[in-house]
């Protein structure tokens, strides 16, 4: 979890100060690298299993019902989590001297979830 706070704490603050509701765009950030997280574990679990997630053993409709069964208790546990002004209070106060706010770049923040996506097909061509 502190790998999401970190995150979300970063790009709450990027759109903080651009005075774009930087909650929600925190949230959906969060959504979108942890479908890319979703994702990259699939294929890692699909090629391990010679493909329990292929249209072979699912059609369609399933997969795409699997995936939102995942996705949404995700996005739901986010939206309540960092909706919490007192949460988010604390995520500050977590990070906001941090040493590594130095080192690590807002965007490489936002590269993050391209990076993983980029991964998840190089694992799925190569295999």
């Amino acid at each position: 979890m502190i790998l999401f706070d970190y995150i979300f704490y970063r790009i709450h603050n990027f759109y903080d100060r651009k005075k774009y509701i930087p909650v929600m765009m925190g949230i959906y950030f969060l959504f979108v690298f942890q479908l890319s997280v979703l994702f990259l574990l699939a294929t890692v679990v699909n090629h391990l299993t010679d493909g329990v997630f292929s249209e072979q053993y699912l059609d369609r409709t399933s997969y795409n019902i699997l995936y939102t069964l995942m996705l949404i208790p995700s996005f739901i546990f986010d939206l309540i989590r960092y909706s919490k002004k007192s949460h988010r209070k604390k995520i500050e106060s977590k990070f906001h001297r941090w040493k590594k706010n130095r080192t690590i770049r807002t965007w490489q923040i936002f590269s993050l979830p391209v990076a993983v996506f980029l991964i998840t097909i190089l694992i799925a061509v190569s295999f």
